[in-house]
């Protein structure tokens, strides 16, 4: 029984990290072209410029049912290990974050605000915490500088926290955009989770990975947000029957245009990552060419398929075969005429 509960805690821990790293992307969105990285170098890695990557916070999360004692975040290591990241030459350390679901008590007494310096703890628990970290690094306790850490406080509950941080994001989609639908909403809430459990499950990723590797399997950025967001509200797919007459679509071609139009109705559903990008590269497309005198939509959808293939020939095979380009490509012109409207 013991192993099965450490076994459910640790599931939480981890579950609670994507609802945290997803709050901080909500938080993070007016402020900071940020990069997140879930897992990897500690919990949760914040690079405060997805291009620069020169400034970043290291964050670890830990949680309880009740409360956790300063003593047992010294004795287990977990601010020595948020320290270590001191070391590194670079880039600049911003904050290094010590975060728990539950109060954190220093001799005793549980923290009572929702941030704290480490530079505002008592004087005997800097020294406790000092002298950990001196043995632990092989550091002199008078060289060691702790301005840069902090203890947080989440809100989040270990069963709530998926429903509070859903909540949080609706209220901040509704107040950007007033008009979104209830299903678009859940749409894009649902993609960000699946994204970042992809991000954080993934594992086949050295310590020593190149930066660019880090980002691209571990990284969740301002950017991929902004893409799902859009993707997710300017794909309205109208009924199927609707695409036939207004792309006037070749009769002989309306059985397999149909499953392809499933297959684009249940991955706008679902907005992957990679619908958003594909939607982004195609809209491009659209843009670059206009329908040409006594050509149907169809046809002009067509063509559109035909020169994203020809720009991303690694890529295009996904799409030979069905319909999916062309019926998208239609979505997305029928959207861009009632932004025109």
């Amino acid at each position: 029984m013991a192993d099965v509960r450490a076994g459910s805690l640790a599931y939480n821990r981890l579950d609670m990290q994507v609802s945290q790293v997803f709050r901080l992307a909500i938080v993070l969105y007016e402020s900071s072209d940020y990069l997140l990285v879930l897992d990897h170098a500690d919990d949760i890695t914040l690079f405060d410029d997805v291009e620069q990557h020169d400034t970043v916070s290291y964050y670890q999360m830990k949680t309880n049912d009740g409360s956790i004692a300063l003593s047992t975040a010294i004795s287990e290591g977990w601010i020595a290990k948020l320290y270590s990241h001191m070391s590194e030459p670079e880039p600049f350390i911003k904050e290094l974050g010590l975060i728990t679901n539950c109060p954190l008590k220093i001799e005793g007494t549980p923290l009572s605000v929702n941030r704290t310096s480490f530079t505002d703890f008592k004087e005997s628990a800097l020294d406790k915490i000092k002298n950990d970290i001196a043995k632990r690094e092989g550091l002199s306790v008078s060289d060691i500088d702790l301005s840069k850490m902090i203890h947080m406080r989440t809100t989040l509950s270990i069963d709530e926290h998926r429903r509070i941080v859903s909540g949080e994001a609706s209220e901040f989609l509704v107040e950007r955009f007033p008009e979104i639908k209830v299903q678009v909403v859940k749409t894009i809430v649902a993609a960000v989770f699946e994204i970042l459990q992809r991000k954080q499950a993934y594992e086949r990723l050295p310590e020593n990975a190149a930066h660019e590797e880090v980002a691209r399997k571990k990284g969740f950025t301002r950017g991929m947000f902004a893409d799902i967001i859009r993707a997710s509200i300017k794909v309205n797919i109208p009924e199927f029957q609707s695409i036939v007459q207004v792309s006037r679509l070749p009769e002989a071609l309306n059985e397999p245009a149909a499953l392809s139009y499933t297959k684009v109705c249940f991955d706008s559903s679902n907005s992957l990552e990679s619908f958003a990008t594909l939607f982004n590269s195609l809209e491009k497309i659209i843009c670059d060419l206009s329908i040409v005198e006594g050509e149907t939509l169809w046809e002009f959808a067509t063509r559109c398929k035909t020169e994203w293939s020809r720009k991303r020939k690694r890529t295009a095979t996904i799409y030979d075969d069905g319909y999916y380009l062309e019926i998208l490509a239609i979505c997305i012109c029928l959207a861009m005429e009632g932004e025109e409207t």
